[in-house]
């Protein structure tokens, strides 16, 4: 019977963690957690400022905007960060486009020396929806 107590404590102790709310990224390193903040970046080859907020009862979403700097078009962007750590990020485009999105998948985040400072980058890995090219990161500085 105590065997049989155990086994059950053992499930339940792996099934809890399999569906707890994400916390901090796989390799464990909470630095590559997305916050709020104003970051830089590339979005589909243009240089691009996020501006990201979280998304109030919702752990791992976010929402703000993306100003494409070249030509100053700001479009509401909606980020989510998945398991892996990566991000799954929809532009919602203004202008003649309106209606139409943008789609940019990442990579897991790495860490990286820009200019001397530690920062998260969150490299392209794929895209889609009108225009989309497959060319972008996010860069985070680490706290």
């Amino acid at each position: 019977m105590e065997r049989f107590k155990i086994k059950v404590v053992l499930v339940a102790v792996v099934l809890g963690m399999s569906v707890a709310p994400h916390h901090h990224c796989e390799a464990g390193n909470p630095d590559h957690d997305l916050r709020e903040g104003t970051f830089r970046g590339n979005w589909c080859g243009s240089v691009a400022e996020f501006v990201i907020k979280k998304q109030k009862g919702e752990d791992w979403k976010f929402e703000g905007t993306v100003e494409i700097l070249s030509n100053g078009q700001v479009d509401r962007l909606t980020v989510e960060q998945v398991q892996n750590n990566s991000l799954h990020m929809v532009r919602f485009l203004s202008g003649k486009h309106e209606g139409d999105t943008q789609v940019m998948q990442t990579h897991p985040p790495e860490t990286l020396s820009v200019g001397g400072k530690l920062t998260v980058n969150f490299p392209t890995r794929r895209t889609f929806g009108y225009g989309a090219r497959l060319a972008g990161f996010l860069r985070m500085p680490v706290k």
